[in-house]
């Protein structure tokens, strides 16, 4: 796992989304940016080769609209490391986070109605919020002040 906290997050992000389906670099690139990491193509493309080749990732080419875009799949290996992530993340919020820090992760019962999945931060049971949730870019705050996310 890496040990910058930042490329961490992005590392997960990637894992969470490849997991959900395949996915290629621009639309990573504007889907972090809905979470406020400003990541250029110079920097993704790196982590995404780095992913695949410690085989978290693999890749496969595919023709769209007459150019060739290179969709990342997740292994199984990086099934397991986006558990271990997801624990490890999970503790960490319930250790730092204090009681009233959690009032940042409950979502709208009309949300949590909306969505079957869920998801346990600090005791507090709360409906898996939208990828691009402003309560996603909150936590980010809140873990990294100074980073201006």
């Amino acid at each position: 796992m890496p040990l910058n906290a930042f490329a961490g997050f992005v590392e997960l992000h990637v894992l969470h989304h490849a997991a959900e389906q395949p996915v290629f670099g621009l639309w990573l690139i504007e889907e972090l940016e809905e979470h406020g990491y400003k990541i250029s193509p110079g920097t993704l493309y790196p982590v995404l080769h780095a992913m695949e080749e410690t085989g978290l990732l693999k890749s496969r080419d595919v023709l769209s609209n007459g150019k060739i875009r290179k969709y990342y799949s997740i292994t199984a290996k990086g099934r397991r490391h986006l558990q271990r992530g997801k624990r490890q993340l999970s503790e960490l919020v319930n250790e730092i986070f204090r009681k009233d820090d959690f009032r940042l992760l409950r979502m709208p019962e009309s949300f949590k109605n909306a969505h079957s999945r869920s998801s346990v931060f600090g005791g507090y049971r709360s409906g898996v919020y939208q990828v691009s949730s402003p309560r996603c870019r909150a936590v980010d705050r809140l873990l990294y002040p100074k980073a201006g996310l």
